[in-house]
């Protein structure tokens, strides 16, 4: 699966080279207000945050909104075991060592460097996660501000 859309650089710059199917937050963590753990799984225990894989959305969408143009769409790729192509929005550089695991861990909400996803329908990059801003808010928090903390 191509996670959240790492098909191209592009993707995370431009709302138009958004993946197969479009993905609304406002309704699934909205609406719904179902947890950010709940399809990003690995997030409380990684690096990465991860995207759900299609057949885990078809084990709701198998009963939910299937009259859907998107979850006919997304039906029909898990028919032919193929995955979504879905937009990067987030990226940090290759030298910086950043873990989900270790923010989620310590009770931060995600919506502290994501901003509120729940009334996103698509989710825009918010924080400018580059290097003052996370400094920032480590020293807010009194956590490390030591450079090996994030360039391993």
């Amino acid at each position: 699966m191509v996670v959240s859309g790492c098909n191209s650089a592009r993707a995370a710059e431009d709302p138009a080279a958004a993946g197969d199917i479009p993905f609304d937050h406002t309704i699934h963590a909205g609406e719904l207000g179902m947890e950010c753990l709940a399809c990003h799984t690995f997030a409380d225990k990684a690096t990465v945050a991860g995207i759900p894989s299609a057949s885990k959305c078809m084990g709701c969408h198998r009963f939910a909104a299937t009259d859907k143009a998107p979850i006919k769409k997304l039906a029909a790729l898990v028919e032919q075991g193929k995955a979504p192509t879905w937009r990067k929005d987030y990226a940090l550089a290759d030298h910086v060592y950043f873990s989900h695991r270790m923010h989620v861990r310590t009770g931060l909400a995600c919506q502290t460097c994501h901003g509120p996803v729940e009334t996103m329908k698509q989710v825009q990059r918010v924080s400018s996660l580059e290097m003052g801003w996370c400094l920032e808010c480590h020293k807010q928090r009194q956590v490390s501000v030591d450079c090996l903390v994030c360039h391993k």
